[in-house]
């Protein structure tokens, strides 16, 4: 069973109830029947593409964040032709994640996390294999929603909105929900 769904330019990622990701071609007319990469083992909650389509992020209710890439840049039709990049273990259920925009090309490859323990964690890959997890925010209640466009991150809790800098961990803004709304409309 699909459980989430990210498209890209030319592909459409999907996560399953299963724990798999699968990679579909999204031209018309493709005879590739996917490629299906085994990534968690608990159900996918959320899956993000890199803007060059060469990696994509996904997390999971297992616990789990991870990055797989692929290890050329040309079309990349079988799982051997994807290999995991970075994998993350967490103590609580993981809800949404976004992978940097610029992750192929930048020297520290960065994804952001959130789950059902509230935080909203940027991770952070060196080239050369070393890597750093920080909490940025500490929402105090389930992170719903979080996604990174251009040179911004936005993320979505019961106490708000909040945006802020991708690259540079600068806070912008925090839209708190509408005095007296209803909790149970949230999500």
């Amino acid at each position: 069973q699909v459980t989430c769904v990210a498209p890209h330019e030319d592909a459409v990622a999907l996560g399953t109830s299963s724990g798999c990701l699968w990679l579909l071609d999204g031209l018309e007319g493709s005879a590739s029947g996917g490629v299906r990469i085994r990534a968690h083992s608990g159900p996918v909650a959320a899956v993000s593409w890199d803007g060059a389509g060469l990696f994509v992020a996904s997390c999971a209710e297992d616990g789990t964040c991870g990055v797989h890439g692929r290890k050329a840049a040309t079309a990349a039709t079988d799982a051997d032709e994807w290999e995991s990049v970075d994998v993350q273990h967490f103590a609580v259920p993981m809800r949404c994640v976004g992978v940097d925009p610029l992750y192929a090309s930048r020297r520290d490859r960065v994804f952001y996390c959130g789950g059902a323990g509230g935080e909203v964690r940027r991770v952070c890959r060196g080239w050369l294999g070393g890597g750093t997890q920080k909490v940025v925010d500490d929402c105090g209640s389930a992170v719903r929603a979080l996604i990174w466009r251009g040179p911004w991150l936005a993320w979505a809790a019961d106490d708000g909105v909040k945006t802020m800098h991708g690259a540079t961990g600068s806070p912008a803004a925090h839209v708190k929900p509408p005095e007296g709304a209803d909790p149970a409309l949230r999500g």
